[in-house]
């Protein structure tokens, strides 16, 4: 497990990009509003276990305790990023396919964890995942779309757009859970 440790964040987004070595038993989920030390988060992971289709699961971990909101099953290699929102109440899933633009999957209702910090956690059986473009901060209802770049990700729904922007890799710790 790795987390930003600089500051935590209310309404919050955290991203990522996948590199597509990905093989059965890989396991890779962004975090957001991470209680670091009663091991708690909100998450969303990407898993494979043929190496052809990956589900992609959005939860709520308490120690143990995995609380899932919602899964989706889409191809691995069409995968290109995956990203979380929680902002107030409302903890939402996104991805985006290769050559595609970022698609919203689901959203759950809870009020377990009100801020926390952002990080991400690697499962590897072959040692060859990789990822890039890790990713997370405060939610910036301001942000515009059309000024996206690569190192941030953007979502839009009916009422609403935001983005993050990646952050600076010195300030990044690991945690041992």
């Amino acid at each position: 497990n790795t987390y930003w440790n600089v500051q935590t964040f209310a309404d919050s987004e955290s991203y990522v990009t996948l590199d597509h070595s990905v093989v059965p038993g890989d396991f890779l989920t962004v975090q957001l509003r991470w209680d670091v030390v009663l091991d708690r988060n909100y998450g969303f992971s990407v898993e494979t276990s043929n190496g052809v289709d990956a589900r992609l699961v959005l939860y709520y971990y308490n120690v143990d305790t995995m609380s899932i909101f919602g899964s989706w099953t889409v191809p691995v290699s069409t995968i290109e990023k995956i990203g979380i929102s929680a902002i107030g109440s409302t903890i939402s899933a996104y991805y985006k396919p290769i050559s595609g633009t970022w698609t919203f999957l689901g959203s759950a209702t809870d009020t377990n964890l009100t801020s926390g910090y952002v990080g991400n956690y690697i499962w590897s059986d072959s040692g060859q995942f990789v990822i890039d473009d890790f990713g997370g901060g405060a939610y910036n209802p301001a942000y515009s779309s059309s000024s996206s770049s690569s190192s941030s990700w953007s979502r839009s729904s009916s009422s609403s757009s935001s983005s993050i922007s990646s952050s600076s890799s010195s300030s990044w710790s690991s945690s041992s859970t």
